[in-house]
């Protein structure tokens, strides 16, 4: 009987370890889903974006303009998609390996508006949605246009296709982040040179451009005399305002970051190689020579007594 009842429950824990191993393989084909692979991507395929438009309470926001440009084109490299920046922003030099980042979000922002790049506009209808028909796969840039009364939105890149669960995607749904309704009919805008570099060589003043909408509207000189800093103020909030240095001095990079309602432009100081460092190399490279033939002399030295 003990032998009996011995196999009796070495049966019974095969078959409970087999049902385990049943259930963990169906629980793990329901939640992990394979991811589509890159070389799936079909770059010929044209594709939809459909922007939904919500407020803070989940409102649906009509008759309100979207706008809507290309970035980059989609690239499969190996085991990855990147975007390279292409048409108007070929030349930008964009870093967009981090599309989902303020960065870069402010970055692309920045300079549509900066080199006054025209987007594809839509308006939203009575469900608050701006569709866009047969776009190309790529990155893009969506930016809701300001009003002087109502909810504001942030501006967001939009990737086409996009991953969704094995397959690709190539009908987006996006509703970019709705922001607090302003009754202000106007802003202030503030912007502060920021020098990194030696002291040396510095300009007395630069002139920095406001932009309106991407197109230049004004401009002011900065110097020690207004402590490197200047408002506008009585600026539309229906108006996207931007500000870029004129002229960039010489030997000098410009950057620029944002942080409420002020605009800081930094100047970075390039180093350049001058002929008074090269004097070293060569004291070096003959020490070596040196070195090589005191050993070389003493090896033979030592053969001789031997």
């Amino acid at each position: 009987m003990r032998r009996k009842g011995g196999q009796t429950v070495k049966k019974l824990n095969k078959w409970i370890a087999v049902l385990l191993l049943l259930t963990c393989h169906v629980m793990l084909s329901l939640t992990c889903k394979a991811a589509p692979k890159p070389e799936d991507i079909d770059l010929m395929r044209l594709g939809t974006a459909e922007i939904q438009l919500k407020d803070l309470s989940g409102n649906i926001v009509k008759n309100r303009e979207v706008n809507l440009t290309k970035v980059a084109d989609v690239k499969v490299e190996g085991e990855k998609v990147v975007y390279k920046p292409a048409g108007d922003f070929a030349d930008s030099g964009l870093d967009l390996s981090s599309i989902e980042s303020t960065g870069t979000i402010t970055a692309v922002f920045r300079y549509s508006m900066d080199h006054a790049i025209a987007p594809t506009k839509a308006v939203t209808g009575s469900d608050g949605k701006a569709i866009y028909h047969g776009l190309e796969t790529g990155l893009y840039l969506i930016y809701v246009s300001a009003v002087t009364d109502g909810v504001t939105f942030s501006p967001f890149l939009m990737a086409l296709p996009q991953s969704d669960d094995a397959l690709w995607n190539y009908y987006v749904i996006a509703t970019p982040k709705a922001l607090a309704t302003s009754k202000e009919v106007s802003k202030k805008l503030t912007v502060k040179k920021l020098w990194n570099d030696n002291g040396h060589n510095r300009p007395s003043s630069v002139v920095i451009e406001l932009l309106k909408n991407g197109s230049p509207v004004g401009e002011i000189t900065l110097s020690d005399g207004n402590h490197w800093s200047y408002k506008w103020e009585g600026l539309s909030v229906a108006d996207v305002w931007t500000v870029r240095e004129k002229e960039v001095p010489k030997g000098y990079v410009v950057s620029y970051s944002e942080e409420g309602g002020c605009v800081y432009v930094s100047n970075t100081g390039m180093l350049i190689q001058t002929g008074q460092l090269k004097w070293p190399i060569f004291v070096l490279a003959g020490l070596g020579i040196v070195f090589v033939c005191v050993g070389v002399y003493l090896r033979r030295m030592e053969l001789k007594k031997e």
